[in-house]
This record gives structure tokens, sequence and C-alpha cells, in this order.
């Protein structure tokens, strides 16, 4: 599976497609933790969850690795994803994630880790 389409079936959380967000912006990844984060937990299936479970685990790697800051986008998202992805003490980044995981990351790293 291509890895932008698995990142933007993620970002987009079942809504429609939406217009392409420039490269400049971490607006999209931030709308769509939002929209998650939104929805009454009790209209989150448990598959559901574990769907979703590389996204988050790849976006808090990349997250950690790539923020520039307290203030920056990154570490905005980081504190935010960590809503639902908490690393056990074992957890080792990008080599902690599955091949799925890892493909997320690497496009997450080619569209953003000059903006974190």
């Amino acid at each position: 599976m291509d890895a932008r389409l698995v990142v933007e079936a993620y970002m987009n959380m079942g809504q429609p497609p939406k217009e392409e967000v420039p490269v400049s912006s971490t607006d999209d990844i931030e709308k769509g933790i939002e929209d998650f984060d939104n929805r009454d937990r009790d209209d989150i299936s448990d598959d559901e969850m574990n769907e979703k479970f590389d996204y988050f685990e790849a976006l808090y790697a990349f997250a950690s690795d790539y923020h520039s800051g307290q203030n920056s986008p990154g570490y905005r998202i980081l504190s935010r994803v960590s809503r639902f992805f908490k690393p056990s003490p074992m957890f080792k980044g990008y080599d902690s994630l599955t091949e799925e995981g890892k493909a997320i990351y690497d496009d997450l790293k080619a569209k953003y880790a000059e903006k974190f």
C-alpha cells in the first residue's frame, strides 16, 4: 500500500477529501487529530482505534524526532497525539514501528521534516 495513501486516509478520518494543504503547513495534521479527538468515545470502536494505532504511533515518533521546541507546530502535535498514544519504556521510536508505521513515518518526514 502506498504510504501517502495511508497517511491521507488517516488524516481524513472518514471525511470527504479536502483540498491539498501546502507542504509548509501542519494544519492538516492538527485538524485530523482535532476531528478525531472531538468524536464521542462511544462512537469509536476498538477496531477503529487499532486501525489508527500505526498512524498515531508513527506520528508520535516523528513529532518526537523532529519538533523544534515547545513553541513549534511539531511540539503542539506531539502533545495532542499523546492523548492517543503513550509509549512504553521499551518504545524506541522509528525502530519500534511496524512496516506500515515506518511507511507513514517516512511519508511524514518527506512532507513535514522542515516544518516541525
